[in-house]
């Protein structure tokens, strides 16, 4: 069946391709990279007439108009398509070139197999670019038992989730996955070398980093022991399955305080190991109690339990009876790829990102929680898929300007 832009001619078509760009929320004042909607394949849907007389009978002697847009545009189109898939099937290793500078084996390197790696690496394989996506298997939520809040995969297992988006990636053999660490990249003239745990070095034209945070868990005897079975940093990911039943929160001063308040429409018994009320500050201090939620200023000695967490003993010898502790500590980025590659950071250490998770190093997206401060996994999927399609798309604008 043919496309109604198609039989519209070049004008209509023109304009639906307008049409189509802004729909997709990208507009000329997106920069260049945003200005390659347009197929990647020459004179699509173009139409001509052939001076040629109709059959006799037809009782009109006007030109014939054979219609070979269409046709010649999709011959193209698979042209285009083998070629891009017979030579990303088999990326070679590093090369450089007559200066030195590093060669492309690959269109997109992405560090980081999580979720917004995988989604990243599903968009850019369904454009036919050549990807790497390398995964030392290190997951922010690798003591997790379950992944919560993310449609149709509620209740997940993570590495679940995370071997399900690999088997999925593997019908595109434009995709290559490797489970290896990167040790270094460096940006030589517009595209990057990137080095790998073992000495080998590769070339890329785009860099995503989706390498997410890590939590320092708080100083306390049990602690590690209980994570993912007691002990949690996010309500949204773990406030369901203990709603109703006595909570703690251990954070430093305000930031614990906060997290309390937050916690308040998941429980009503909530306990704050904050230190005293003067390090929270009187008007903390009032809020927590006027919504009925004790501070704790006795230090806690140890987290005791047996699979789960069930207590909470303190310095005092007192036992607190709690089914789980959320915690409010500081993050650390999980790698430190971003900051050698000159990004900038936001006051709280996030990676400074625009609305693609463009960075202010040209090139270099950061993508999932390394990035962001609403930490869901659903959240770091999406923002996979938004780095890929303006990967792509700045792809496209060097690849056919």
């Amino acid at each position: 069946m043919r496309s109604p832009t198609a039989e519209a001619g070049p004008a209509t078509a023109r304009a639906a391709t307008r049409s189509s760009s802004a729909r997709s929320g990208i507009s000329d004042a997106d920069g260049p990279s945003r200005s390659a909607a347009s197929p990647p394949w020459p004179d699509a849907r173009r139409s001509r007439s052939v001076a040629s007389s109709r059959p006799s009978g037809t009782g009109s002697d006007r030109p014939l108009t054979i219609r070979y847009g269409s046709i010649r545009s999709r011959f193209v189109r698979n042209r285009f398509v083998r070629n891009r898939l017979a030579g990303a099937a088999f990326p070679s290793r590093s090369r450089r070139d007559e200066t030195g500078d590093c060669v492309s084996d690959y269109d997109v390197l992405i560090v980081g197999g999580g979720p917004a790696g995988l989604s990243a690496a599903l968009i850019l394989g369904r454009a036919l670019r050549r990807v790497l996506l390398c995964d030392e298997g290190k997951g922010r939520n690798a003591a997790s038992h379950e992944l919560h809040g993310f449609l149709t995969r509620d209740c997940t297992h993570p590495s679940e989730l995370r071997q399900t988006g690999r088997d999925q990636l593997r019908r595109y053999p434009n995709v290559e996955l490797r489970e290896v660490r990167v040790e270094d990249a460096r940006k030589e003239g517009a595209r990057y070398a990137v080095t790998l745990a073992g000495g080998e070095t590769v070339g890329c034209r785009k860099l995503l980093l989706a390498t997410g945070i890590r939590d320092d868990l708080p100083p306390i005897e049990g602690a590690e022991r209980f994570y993912g079975r007691g002990v949690y940093h996010c309500p949204y990911c773990d406030g369901w399955e203990n709603r109703g039943a006595p909570l703690a929160v251990y954070g430093p001063e305000a930031h614990g305080a906060r997290l309390a308040i937050e916690l308040r429409g998941w429980s009503d018994d909530i306990v704050v190991f904050s230190g005293e009320s003067a390090a929270i500050g009187p008007e903390l201090a009032g809020r927590l109690r006027r919504h009925g939620i004790a501070i704790e200023g006795t230090p806690v000695a140890a987290l005791e339990g047996d699979e789960c967490l069930r207590a909470i003993r303190l310095a005092d010898g007192r036992v607190l009876e709690r089914k789980a502790l959320f915690f409010a500590m500081p993050d650390r980025q999980a790698s430190d790829l971003a900051e050698r590659l000159g990004c900038r950071f936001t006051r709280r250490g996030a990676v400074d990102t625009g609305t693609y998770e463009t960075t202010n190093v040209p090139g270099l997206y950061v993508a999932g929680d390394s990035s962001r401060h609403v930490q869901l996994a659903i959240v770091a999927a999406s923002e996979g898929a938004m780095a890929a399609f303006a990967i792509n798309s700045e792809l496209l604008a060097e690849d056919f300007p």
